[in-house]
């Protein structure tokens, strides 16, 4: 039996079994976030909400159930299908699926700005849904993809002849979806993708000074978005002055102290700190726990990420390491951008957080990213690679 033999046997007796670690964060996340739910919202009553007639509490609870379902069956999804997914060209031997599910998402997101439910004058849900939540997730899997093919192909020839598709192809195509997410507007969860990208190109190679170049470009789009949109310069103005959203944000936090007032015992979520249950739950959460319950909640977050990484080093194929890295950078950007808010150091941009937050979408959507990892670890070998091989940030794309 040769070497070879002996790996395939070994690599085989390994799959199948997603990641106890990770799956056990996220677990104790969602436990918190039920918990910080049920305590938030608990003078509304036990059965009645602001329209659906059903309690926060019962209403997270619903759809905490469907997201981990949704985990379980992507979980234990063919990993062949996502390496198809991302890799396998079947339409005229040009496009692959997640070419054609990028191409969908576009189409919906002009559906959601035409026909979209308005809400604040903003269109951004369909039915019950938001459908930005879940098209960040395709347009994270669409990058890696395309990281992924020009990792496959010979990458000295690639560049040589096509330096400036590789370069400006996803710039173009990530430009679009943000636009169009920009102008339902949802300022925040474009700026998001845009940051969560240009991550993701560092990792998978791109040289900083383009990318900064690039970032750069992308800063003046959503500056004259913010000089030209009334719904972005109000946010604006409201945290030069420091809005009243933030400004109770921060008293909530600080009369949290050490250790907090206790579960249920905060005084700002009734009816002092708007959106206590969703965009400012972090507040709410410090208020009641305190400093250290708030250490407690960053030190699952940084586990999460960390392990998430860590898992990296056990991955033999390259599409798996960039779409790990890819969704749980999205995770990460959303739990920042999230604590910013609510520290009032940018402006208030409606982001939940992840996992922790009152909201179907972005629940679903998160879990649905932690499926995709779980699955793409069952495919890890028992021992970590050597760090040399991971292939992710050795050779650049565009020289």
């Amino acid at each position: 039996m040769n070497n070879n033999t002996k790996f395939c046997q070994y690599n085989r007796t390994s799959l199948n079994i997603p990641d106890l670690t990770l799956t056990l964060i996220v677990v104790l996340l969602i436990a918190c976030g039920l918990i910080t739910i049920y305590s938030v919202t608990l003078h509304y009553g036990w059965e009645k909400t602001f329209s659906t007639g059903v309690s926060f509490f019962k209403n997270h609870l619903i759809r905490i159930l469907i997201g981990l379902a949704t985990l379980l069956f992507i979980t234990y999804l063919p990993h062949s299908i996502f390496r198809k997914f991302m890799t396998c060209k079947l339409v005229f031997k040009k496009l692959t699926l997640s070419d054609i599910s990028l191409v969908i998402s576009i189409l919906i997101l002009i559906v959601t700005l035409i026909t979209g439910k308005k809400a604040a004058s903003a269109r951004r849900w369909i039915l019950f849904f938001q459908p930005a939540e879940f098209i960040k997730i395709f347009v994270v899997i669409w990058l890696c993809s395309f990281l992924t093919r020009l990792h496959d192909v010979n990458k000295e020839c690639f560049v040589k002849n096509n330096s400036i598709k590789v370069f400006l192809t996803p710039l173009f195509t990530i430009g679009i979806i943000t636009l169009l997410i920009l102008l339902q507007p949802a300022i925040g969860t474009s700026a998001i993708i845009a940051v969560s990208s240009l991550i993701i190109m560092i990792v998978g190679g791109y040289k900083i000074r383009y990318l900064m170049t690039a970032g750069i470009f992308i800063s003046i789009i959503f500056l004259i978005t913010i000089i030209t949109v009334p719904y972005a310069q109000k946010r604006l103005k409201e945290f030069i002055s420091t809005s009243y959203h933030q400004q109770q944000a921060l008293i909530a936090i600080g009369s949290g102290g050490i250790t907090g007032k206790g579960l249920g015992e905060g005084k700002q979520k009734l009816h002092f700190l708007p959106k206590a249950h969703t965009d400012f739950i972090f507040s709410s959460f410090a208020e009641e726990l305190g400093f250290l319950g708030s250490l407690g909640l960053f030190a699952l977050f940084f586990l999460l990420f960390n392990r998430a990484v860590k898992i990296t080093f056990y991955m033999k194929e390259y599409c798996d390491k960039i779409l790990t890295i890819g969704l749980i950078t999205l995770i990460s950007t959303y739990f920042f951008t999230h604590l910013l808010v609510n520290l009032a150091l940018i402006p208030t941009t409606g982001q939940p957080l992840p996992f922790i937050s009152y909201g179907g979408s972005a629940l679903v959507s998160n879990l649905l990213s932690v499926g995709i990892i779980l699955n793409l670890s069952r495919q890890s070998l028992k021992e970590p690679l050597n760090i040399r091989n991971l292939n992710l940030n050795r050779k650049y794309l565009v020289p």
